[in-house]
């Protein structure tokens, strides 16, 4: 995905990184740095990731985070769905965040 951040993925299958990371290209693809700490709660399985105004958001199994600073902290700002075959998938529209509840794969 590429945001005014930068160039960033989501890896689920790749033999360099575990399953569900979330890396970086400051090359626009050319090269791939891993985005924060792996022990970050908020960057362990990660399947979404957005980025709203200055903000960069991820959605994660933890639940969805949010981080003011560039990816350097992260604070959780909704728990993970109670259901455990819910996700969710996040969508930008200018500077605003809008979530949206799926069930299923």
């Amino acid at each position: 995905r590429v945001v005014p951040a930068g160039v960033f993925a989501i890896l689920t299958n790749f033999q360099t990184f575990k399953n569900n990371t979330l890396v970086f290209s400051p090359d626009e693809g050319t090269t791939w740095k891993l985005f924060g700490s792996p022990a970050d709660q908020a960057l362990n399985g990660v399947y979404d990731f957005e980025q709203a105004g200055a903000a960069l958001y991820v959605c994660s199994k933890g639940g969805i985070f949010r981080s003011d600073d560039q990816g350097k902290s992260w604070q959780r700002i909704v728990e993970p769905p109670a259901d455990q075959r819910s996700y969710y998938n996040l969508v930008v529209d200018g500077t605003q965040l809008f979530v949206l509840t799926l069930e299923g794969c």
